[in-house]
């Protein structure tokens, strides 16, 4: 038993590693694509959120019964519900996969304000992230809603082989992309109104262009 326990731990420290090359990995595509470190940070930013919707999505599939709770004292109930978490090597590597699919939605709409801004020629300005977010609302719930309908058959998979991995995996999966996805809507467009102005200065090439196409 103490063998076991020592090659899980072994397990989690590699993944644990994993989860930060791939942290770095993502950062640097990041930086590529929307071309900020700025903006590369506010997308990362989802991450946090995405972790802690999969922290509640799982003390939520593993609370204790309720028999235990009712008979023990209630100010020992977060103890008890914390205690009947136990993270396997499924969950850990569900939080490694939502590192990559928590940022689309960041690239999304943080690609469309600087398309807005840096194309367009539209200021740098709160109506201008109102109209982005609202232009990007419907490709980023679309994404989601795909997301969730391919993980329903493993949420509800009970008794199918491989439950053990699967189930774990797409309980994390599932609380990480519904709460990145849900609060994802005010954390990025708030980020870039305080963090976006840089960014937002329109090129002396858009604006010729722009000049000439209004004249």
């Amino acid at each position: 038993y103490s063998g076991q326990m020592e090659s899980q731990r072994e397990s989690t420290l590699r993944l644990l590693g994993v989860a930060a090359l791939c942290m770095i990995g993502v950062y640097l595509l990041l930086l590529k694509a929307v071309k900020s470190h700025q903006a590369a940070i506010q997308v990362i930013a989802n991450v946090p959120l995405a972790a802690f919707g999969a922290i509640v999505a799982l003390l939520i599939a593993n609370r204790p019964p309720s028999t235990e709770l009712w008979s023990t004292a209630w100010y020992y109930w977060p103890a008890l519900w914390i205690q009947s978490v136990h993270l396997s090597l499924a969950h850990w590597v569900g939080f490694i996969t939502l590192i990559g699919i928590v940022s689309r939605n960041g690239i999304l709409m943080i690609s469309h304000y600087q398309h807005l801004m840096e194309i367009e020629g539209i200021p740098f300005s709160k109506e201008m992230i109102i109209r982005g977010s609202l232009e990007r609302l419907a490709p980023v719930m679309m994404t989601a809603t795909t997301s969730f309908i391919g993980l329903i058959p493993l949420l509800f998979g009970y008794g199918e082989p491989g439950k053990e991995i699967l189930h774990p995996l797409s309980v994390v999966l599932f609380g990480g992309m519904l709460a990145s996805t849900t609060l994802d809507q005010l954390v990025t467009p708030a980020l870039f109104y305080l963090f976006g102005s840089p960014t937002g200065k329109v090129s002396s090439t858009t604006k010729a262009t722009l000049e000439g196409q209004s004249s």
